[in-house]
């Protein structure tokens, strides 16, 4: 769950207009088959649906609503980085942290996050206490300020090591 929270009166904001590109449930499908791979993977066709929606309208900011990391076969045998590269290719802002990615393991998707712009979006995984991943994040448009709070579902699956070891 992506929320939207505007930070500035609602008067002050007449006339501005923020255009965002929205994926979600992308499930690191990519092909393992070279055979057929422009006109059939799924994510090669993401991509160019990407590269065309820049193209033709553009948009200010590409946010992904999460399900992304797990379990096409590349994504899952590359724990997320594949799917990682995708998004930083494509400057997506964030991603929201859900359920299914969870399975990848919480320390892989930390991982994930080292050296890349991508940021991972959740206000309630927590560590005692304290939030794993970025809760929220701020964009900036005709000097309005727009809040996104990522939420994650309860029902994740968490892996027993985080949840013994990493007191999750």
């Amino acid at each position: 769950v992506l929320s939207l929270l505007v930070l500035t009166p609602a008067r002050a904001s007449a006339g501005t207009s923020l255009t965002l590109l929205l994926t979600s449930n992308l499930q690191g499908r990519f092909s393992s088959s070279i055979e057929g791979q422009n006109d059939n993977d799924p994510m090669l066709l993401m991509a160019q649906s990407i590269i065309s929606e820049r193209e033709k309208q553009g948009f200010d900011i590409y946010f992904d609503l999460g399900n992304s990391f797990y379990p096409g076969p590349v994504s899952r045998f590359s724990y997320g980085s594949v799917m990682m590269d995708f998004f930083s290719y494509f400057n997506c802002a964030a991603t929201v942290v859900s359920s299914r990615d969870i399975s990848i393991g919480l320390a892989n998707l930390e991982f994930l996050l080292k050296g890349k712009p991508t940021k991972m979006l959740s206000a309630n995984i927590t560590r005692e206490n304290r939030p794993v991943f970025t809760p929220s994040m701020v964009v900036e448009k005709d000097g309005k300020k727009i809040g996104f709070i990522g939420v994650s579902s309860s029902e994740g699956m968490f892996d027993i090591a985080d949840k013994q070891v990493l007191k999750i």
